[in-house]
């Protein structure tokens, strides 16, 4: 049977039980956005690619995951299954995610979304490190196997490896004519080999909050997505509009995959409903720690590509508030979308993370350094990217 990536993607994204529908939270409060204090950003963080960090500096991170997943839940703690910190950002994700993907708030809501986690290791973990970033790039390619060589999957220091076989995932997964899978269950090395969520999976918010473990199902075929010259593809595009489908994936004719696409899969694999790994549920995928790692190197391709010529693509934006496809996430109706373009005042916040810092302007987002838009938003951000360490290029 032919592998069919198109129907897999397609079913993932569809398959949600009938019932009822969460409270939703399309970004944007009414009236203005807020206007945060901000002091000039005259140091920015740097963020670093995970090679880049001394070991210690690792394990600091890693330990300040945990740390958050052991905190109460001080936000969305509303919701069925919010038992930590670390799951309210997950609650978040869940309950905004048919607005901000495929939508023109993909890129800056999910750059907003990383700097409040990163925070709150900060804040609330002592992290003194900015949020690394895994550039797995370096990890693909003819030749390369990051299930065995990269130092992201590292037992001791690094966020541990695949599942175990789960026979299982692998016979739903066999019935579809996919390539063959060796994961699929439980993670059981690395610092992450104990963790529990009581988050539901999918949609909905009224199912089983029973405990469920970190599962992984690594997709090595898949790394032809997460190849130098996927990345360049970005880099490329001369418009908002292009770069964005180039770097997201999902619902373009002939382009089903990408960089984020491709990020996702590597670690969680095929997602047919019934096979689901932590990171292969579009709704709770911010639950697998690797997430953070993943998003920030999406986030720093943006900015590459918005820096490479900042006089254009620095405050370049567009797409629209709702998904460039149809019943995406569910019928369209169920989320009274509002069809209007994303501009430098389309508002973006995160909830329950409230407070002016999380209310802002799409400008305020687009200068990681925290300059000031074209209209004078002032920007709420102060950090940038490490170059990543990348072989040489062949001649």
């Amino acid at each position: 049977m032919r592998f069919d990536l198109t129907s897999f993607i397609t079913l993932a994204l569809l398959a949600v039980p009938a019932l009822s529908a969460p409270a939703p939270q399309r970004p944007g409060k009414p009236g203005k956005p807020g206007k945060p204090d901000q002091n000039a950003c005259t140091n920015p963080q740097e963020r670093k690619e995970w090679r880049q960090l001394s070991i210690p500096q690792r394990v600091d991170f890693l330990n300040a995951v945990r740390c958050l997943h052991q905190i109460p839940a001080t936000r969305n703690n509303e919701y069925p299954g919010t038992g930590s910190d670390y799951e309210a950002f997950t609650v978040q994700h869940k309950i905004q995610t048919p607005w901000v993907h495929y939508t023109g708030l993909f890129l800056p809501w999910h750059r907003l979304f990383l700097r409040e986690f990163e925070r709150s290791l900060q804040e609330k973990c002592g992290y003194q490190g900015a949020l690394p970033y895994w550039d797995y790039t370096i990890d693909s390619g003819s030749g390369k196997n990051f299930t065995i060589e990269s130092p992201v999957f590292h037992p001791e220091h690094g966020f541990g490896g695949n599942g175990e076989f789960d026979k299982n995932v692998h016979d739903i997964l066999a019935a579809q004519g996919t390539p063959d899978f060796w994961g699929g269950g439980c993670v059981k090395t690395g610092p992450f080999k104990d963790m529990t969520f009581t988050v539901p999976q999918e949609r909905y918010f009224n199912e089983s909050t029973a405990p469920r473990c970190l599962k992984r199902n690594f997709f090595l075929a898949f790394t032809e997505w997460t190849t130098q010259d996927k990345e360049d593809a970005v880099y490329e595009q001369t418009n908002f509009e292009d770069m964005e489908f180039m770097l997201e994936g999902g619902h373009i004719p002939g382009q089903w995959a990408a960089l984020h696409t491709g990020g996702h899969f590597i670690v969680g694999g095929l997602m047919p409903q019934g096979a689901y790994t932590t990171a292969g549920d579009v709704w709770t995928s911010s639950l697998e720690p690797l997430f953070y790692l993943h998003h920030a190197n999406i986030d720093r391709v943006w900015n590459q590509w918005q820096i490479q010529n900042n006089s254009e693509h620095l405050w370049d934006i567009g797409l629209k508030t709702s998904p460039r496809a149809d019943n995406v996430f569910g019928p369209n109706e169920d989320f009274n979308f509002v069809d209007a373009p994303v501009t430098h005042s389309t508002p973006v916040d995160l909830g329950a993370f409230g407070g002016a810092r999380n209310q802002v302007a799409v400008g305020q987002l687009l200068d990681t350094r925290g300059g000031a838009s074209p209209e004078g938003q002032k920007g709420v951000l102060c950090y940038k990217y490490s170059q990543p360490p990348k072989p040489a290029r062949s001649s």
